[in-house]
């Protein structure tokens, strides 16, 4: 039993050597919005820069996937966010 985000219990499954694709969620405790957070002192063009740069890997490529998708795929066992 794992009591944690899917990406993170996905990324200690994996370096266990277990096989995410092999277990699935059975209950869900809460779910929460993740948001960055920054010093009130942060500059509001480099708070600006990250956004887009999120919106940039989350645009799709040629092939209709994003970067962010992939890296999703990557880490989730079932490929997404939900």
């Amino acid at each position: 039993m794992f009591a944690h985000s899917e990406l993170a219990t996905a990324y200690f499954m994996k370096g266990l050597g277990l096989k995410p694709d092999n277990y699935r969620i059975v209950n869900t405790y809460f779910e929460e919005e993740i948001y960055y957070a920054f010093s009130k002192d942060t500059d509001n063009a480099e708070i600006f820069r990250l956004n887009q740069a999120l919106k940039t890997i989350k645009s799709p490529s040629t092939n209709g996937i994003s970067r962010f998708d992939e890296i999703v795929a990557e880490y989730l066992p079932n490929g997404k966010l939900e």
